[in-house]
């Protein structure tokens, strides 16, 4: 038996995850199901999503997955209205989808700054704002998991966009907690440092970076 089988009795909840295709997105995901969750996922890359979502049904729960982008308001939307069409409520939403590319600020334009915070910040209100009533639909109050970054905690060099976009979210959720509380709908965040993912793995690789060279002993941790 699991934590999340043993601590939180979650079998029968319903979970939506923004981001939830690879990664710790992926791991989200198949702990969910693994613990009896039955799920509502997207992500950008169409075939990660699937894959996870082939991995979830095998743990035997529901799974209905899409391809969504973050970055394209209108294809979370037409996330949003699927889920409602495949769910009559929702209990657990999980904002994960988020990311960078590491420039000095002074490098930076308009463009990169909308990118870092539409992908980082404003996707959240986007998908709070139309999860919040299917979570009020279950009666029973519920829980919203946003993830922010360490770089929300810290001054780190490359990162200020993004940083000042996570940091925001960091507050957004206190004050979001405020207001759904008396709702029973729980908000809460978690600031991750760097896990082993492709999209890090990469992310370094183009900044010219060896992934295992540059780090001390023990900075990665699993996802």
């Amino acid at each position: 038996m699991g934590f999340l089988d043993e601590r939180c009795a979650l079998a029968g909840r319903i979970a939506v995850v923004i981001g939830g295709g690879a990664g710790i997105g992926e791991a989200v995901s198949l702990a969910l199901a693994s613990a009896g969750v039955e799920l509502a996922i997207c992500d950008r890359d169409a075939e990660a999503v699937a894959a996870t979502a082939v991995k979830a049904r095998a743990l035997g729960g529901r799974v209905h997955h899409a391809t969504a982008d973050v970055l394209d308001p209108a294809s979370i939307e037409a996330f949003y209205v699927e889920v409602e069409a495949a769910f009559d409520h929702v209990d657990i939403l999980v904002n994960l989808a988020g990311g960078t590319t590491r420039r000095p600020f002074m490098d930076t334009r308009p463009d990169h700054w909308e990118h870092d915070i539409q992908r980082n910040y404003r996707y959240v209100l986007q998908s709070c704002q139309r999860a919040v009533p299917l979570i009020r639909k279950s009666g029973r109050g519920g829980s919203i998991i946003n993830f922010t970054t360490i770089e929300a905690h810290r001054g780190a060099g490359t990162f200020a966009v993004y940083a000042g976009a996570k940091a925001g979210l960091e507050n957004f959720s206190r004050a979001l907690a405020v207001e759904l509380g008396p709702e029973r709908i729980r908000v809460n965040t978690i600031a991750p440092d760097q896990t082993p993912s492709m999209g890090n793995w990469n992310a370094m690789r183009e900044m010219g970076l060896d992934a295992i060279e540059s780090l001390p002993p023990g900075y990665f941790e699993a996802a």
